[in-house]
C-alpha cells in the first residue's frame, strides 16, 4: 500500500492500522519511507541473520574453534604489477 505524506500526516493511526497488514509506502517519489509492524521487522530480521553470515560461520567454525586459531597474520605482497595483459 501506498499513501501521501499529507495523508500519513492527517490519519497517522490509520496508516499503522494498514501497517499491521502490510508494509505501508509513505511519500512521494523523490522522498519515501516504509512502515512496517514489528511482526515483519522480525521476519526480515531472520531472513537477514539466515543469508548473511560472518566468514568463520561460512567455514562451520565454532567459537571455541576461533579462540584456537588465535591471531592470523599473512605476509605482506610486494611489487605487484601495476598492469595486467589479458
Amino acid at each position: 500500500m501506498q499513501i501521501t505524506q499529507q495523508s500519513f500526516s492527517q490519519s497517522p493511526n490509520q496508516a499503522w492500522q494498514y501497517s499491521q497488514k502490510e508494509p505501508v509506502v509513505i511519500g512521494d517519489d523523490d522522498e519515501k519511507r516504509v512502515l512496517i509492524s514489528y511482526a515483519f521487522y522480525q521476519k526480515l530480521l531472520a531472513q537477514y541473520q539466515q543469508t548473511h553470515k560472518t566468514n568463520a560461520e561460512r567455514l562451520g567454525m565454532s567459537l571455541e574453534d576461533l579462540a584456537l586459531a588465535g591471531d592470523v597474520e599473512f605476509d605482506r605482497v610486494h611489487d605487484l604489477p601495476k598492469e595486467i595483459d589479458l
